[in-house]
């Protein structure tokens, strides 16, 4: 995971600005749900409540739990 902290304080209309946010797509695309749930944790740090966050986190941890059951 790329290291990208940002404060809190930031507004949530610049999510898709965040390199997470790229970072955790990118993840998702390609299949790694572990790695994007990483990402998507760590935005929800960032961006508390935003819904955004909260459905693309939602589905990657859907898919990390689809691929334990494998």
């Amino acid at each position: 995971m790329v290291d990208y902290l940002e404060t809190p304080a930031e507004q949530p209309d610049d999510l898709e600005e965040n390199p997470l946010y790229f970072e955790g797509l990118e993840h998702m695309n390609t299949g790694r749900w572990y790695q994007a749930l990483e990402s998507f944790q760590a935005l929800n740090g960032i961006y508390p409540g935003n819904p955004e966050v909260k459905k693309l986190f939602d589905e990657a941890q859907m898919r990390v739990v689809l691929m334990r059951l494998k």
